[in-house]
């Protein structure tokens, strides 16, 4: 398995590493598994090959794993809402791309907040937003910039800005 096989999802919450998951859905897929309340279970046996899920969390990793396994198959999924920000960057990795995640990282460094960072790199997720250039920049769901690699401090303006009119 690549060491870049690994996919974000939430988890009650919380942003949460998973390796494999692509594998597991694409196997899921080709045995013709519908989403069903019943697969999460299976969903979360099948990714406890490559992960460490715990057994008191077995319910929210369930729940978490269908959502995406939904998504994978290409059904409307709304994002589950996290505690504090929750920033996505989107783009397929390039230098510009990973720049701006930097900056946002660094961005919430000077202004002492927390959030959910989350490079977005799937194809399909980046088109669920509509945009037409990358990077783009996802606050709270709502895409704020796109096609430019802000700097830190455009970033800590943004959030600012944000910030006041909430």
């Amino acid at each position: 398995m690549p060491d870049n096989d690994v996919k974000q999802i939430t988890v009650a919450g919380i942003s949460v590493g998973m390796r494999g998951l692509d594998a597991v859905f694409s196997e899921l897929k080709a045995s013709g598994k519908q989403p069903s309340v019943g697969l999460g279970g299976v969903l979360v046996e099948m990714a406890r090959r490559h992960n460490y899920v715990p057994d008191a969390a077995r319910t929210e990793y369930a729940n978490a794993l269908l959502r995406e396994y939904r998504r994978y198959l290409g059904e409307e999924v709304p994002e589950e809402r996290t505690a504090g920000l929750s920033i996505k960057v989107l783009g397929m990795g390039c230098s510009r791309c990973e720049a701006l995640a930097s900056n946002v990282r660094s961005a919430l460094a000077k202004l002492g907040l927390a959030a959910d960072v989350e490079h977005v790199q799937d194809a399909r997720r980046i088109a669920e937003y509509g945009v037409l250039g990358v990077p783009a920049l996802v606050v709270d769901g709502k895409v704020v910039s796109v096609g430019k690699t802000l700097t830190t401090e455009q970033v800590v303006r943004l959030l600012e800005k944000l910030e006041q009119s909430q």
